[in-house]
């Protein structure tokens, strides 16, 4: 086992505390660390593949438990199993939570005590809560770099872009904070050529696919698509059609 790789799964065994302001408070206690580094070197001995991958990622630090909501796919309040593709490797039935407010994904491995947000340039997709997630690593497509919901993958390509912020509100016992979506509606694309472009509306949709306007606006009539109620479903229907009619 090359040492700097040891370093870097002890590391991640130890909270985050600024050297300057060590103190007994703020320093794993000794017999848990000892422990904590036999654990470790016991099961890297062991030969444990799965888990010992993640450890060159970052211990994650959960928000402030006064906000209320919470940052999470779905709100999700608890770790779920999921599937990632993580450093050339395919990792199956992993607890997994998606914090939408940092943008990073967050797993809890058996050999750490500590949740470990995984290093994002690693991460090619993931699948968490019936939904699939890819890794856009690069401005150069015409959008921020980050993790998008993929709805639809052809000749174009369907994305969805979720977030979260933090909001304050005042009530009769003073102001409270909240997570909450960063739009009202959430921020869809879809690739041509080599760039993804947002699109929101039906007349969004079809300025992009102009050179099939005509088909598609007969296709979107006939089959009764509706971008109000479902946004999902008509976009990867029509981004689907359009692929054929361009075969």
């Amino acid at each position: 086992m090359p040492k700097h790789y040891l370093i870097r799964v002890i590391c991640c065994l130890i909270p985050y505390a600024p050297i300057n302001n060590l103190s007994a408070q703020s320093v794993v206690d000794s017999s848990v660390y000892k422990q904590g580094i036999h654990n470790i070197v016991t099961q890297l001995d062991q030969g444990i593949g799965q888990g010992a991958s993640f450890y060159n990622g970052y211990v994650y630090t959960y928000h402030d438990s006064f906000i209320q909501n919470n940052a999470y796919l779905n709100d999700a309040g608890s770790w779920e199993n999921g599937t990632v593709n993580y450093d050339g490797q395919t990792f199956n039935n992993l607890p997994m939570m998606y914090d939408l407010f940092t943008d990073e994904l967050v797993i809890q491995p058996q050999m750490s005590a500590y949740p470990i947000r995984l290093v994002k340039d690693k991460v090619m997709s993931f699948e968490l809560l019936r939904r699939k997630f890819i890794n856009i690593g690069s401005d150069a497509y015409g959008i921020k770099s980050g993790y998008y919901e993929h709805l639809y993958d052809g000749k174009s390509t369907v994305i969805n872009k979720l977030e979260k912020i933090i909001k304050a509100s005042n009530s009769g016992n003073g102001t409270y904070k909240y997570f909450t979506p960063v739009n009202d509606y959430q921020q869809y694309y879809i690739k041509k050529g080599d760039k993804y472009y947002p699109v929101s509306s039906e007349a969004s949709v079809l300025d992009l696919f102009k050179d099939r306007k005509k088909e598609l606006k007969q296709f979107i009539k006939t089959n009764g698509l509706d971008f109000n109620k479902l946004r999902e479903v008509a976009l990867t229907a029509i981004a689907t059609y359009y692929d054929k009619l361009t075969e």
